[in-house]
């Protein structure tokens, strides 16, 4: 019985080690040509804790079976610390030239009441006050002519004059879309358009000081789960019937249709990027985690903030798909971050994400 019960952990170590390398491959291939392994991109988290877990196993047990999750793990040792991070803190007072960036997914300030705080909006303004931030980029902005109107915004935001706001979809009198908005002058702006979204990318030139930096504010593709797809996942059980294997169906189609879009996206935001004519900070709300092909392409030659001075477990997105880290501050190699926060205030479904940038 013992022999069973050794043979049969060291097959599942076997299996789980297989899933956590293979997990890689999410990170390289583009998911137009293998879109499946993006599932097991979304999976590393748990796939390592897995493995952690047998690793304390065979340490406990004295077996050489160790180097199984041990290989494993120190193969993506390089996306381990895009999750976890431990920087320690300079006391040295920061250079005169420093930029502090703020990026918020708003989720349209609550205007359909998901947070039960029907004054979300205003704790929203007040929270972004309190933190008195340079620049700012919000994503799934929304303005329109009832309880939140483009003025009131405007006057909430009083400290921050220079604006650059795009709405991807206008209807009666309401527009939803994204904004930055600036405490130094904007001198030039410009969007990026994806094809069948209201997705989108806008590009800010902000002139700071004798400085001007480019500032991306990406908001890349949704999955747009509805409710009745949350609810089966919150279930946490498949039953094998036709039910059930439909809503499997309909979730695996939106996942690989918006791993697809986001991938175009990526690439042709990042393409942009290298012919930009300023220092660049990009940030957002990316939609994907770290290990993924989305993160890759806008990453590219970037340094990500939470990597160089960030502290913690970096998850950002407090719903359940895709969990953990899906909004970003990347900025260009001569530009330093001094600093990353992720403060976990429950006003959206996001937690904002703030950065001290010295340039």
């Amino acid at each position: 019985m013992k022999n069973l019960i050794k043979h049969l952990l060291i097959y599942l170590n076997l299996f789980f080690a297989f899933l956590l390398v293979t997990s890689y491959l999410s990170y390289h291939v583009n998911p137009e040509k293998a879109w499946f392994l993006q599932f097991l991109g979304l999976a590393y988290p748990s796939l390592v804790m897995i493995n952690v877990a047998f690793l304390l196993l065979w340490l406990f047990r004295k077996k050489k079976y160790i180097f199984l999750p041990i290989i494993s793990i120190a193969l993506g040792w390089n996306h381990l610390e895009t999750y976890i991070q431990i920087n320690l803190k300079n006391n040295d007072p920061y250079p005169a030239k420093t930029l502090k960036v703020l990026s918020y997914n708003v989720r349209l300030f609550n205007y359909y009441d998901w947070v039960n705080d029907d004054k979300a909006d205003m704790h929203i303004f007040e929270y972004i006050k309190a933190e008195n931030p340079d620049v700012l980029c919000l994503q799934e902005y929304f303005a329109g002519t009832g309880k939140l109107k483009q003025s009131d915004i405007e006057r909430a935001l009083a400290a921050l004059p220079y604006k650059h706001v795009h709405f991807t979809s206008v209807s009666n009198n309401t527009g939803y879309g994204i904004a930055t908005y600036s405490r130094y002058p904007i001198v030039n702006e410009g969007f990026i358009n994806f094809e069948d979204t209201r997705n989108i990318t806008i590009y800010t030139d902000i002139k700071v000081m004798d400085d001007t930096i480019r500032v991306y504010n990406n908001h890349l593709q949704s999955i747009r789960f509805l409710k009745r797809d949350y609810d089966f996942i919150d279930t946490l059980q498949f039953r094998y019937n036709e039910e059930h294997i439909r809503s499997l169906r309909n979730i695996s189609a939106k996942m690989k249709t918006a791993y697809i879009k986001r991938s175009a996206q990526a690439i042709t935001i990042s393409n942009q990027i290298k012919r930009a004519p300023h220092p660049v900070i990009s940030c957002g709300d990316f939609n994907d985690t770290p290990v993924s092909y989305t993160y890759r392409k806008m990453k590219g030659n970037l340094i990500d903030s939470f990597v160089a001075a960030g502290n913690g477990v970096g998850n950002t997105y407090i719903g359940k798909v895709p969990s953990f880290r899906i909004d970003y501050i990347l900025h260009s190699q001569e530009l330093s971050s001094l600093d990353f926060q992720r403060d976990k205030i429950v006003l959206s479904d996001h937690y904002p994400i703030s950065a001290t940038i010295s340039y």
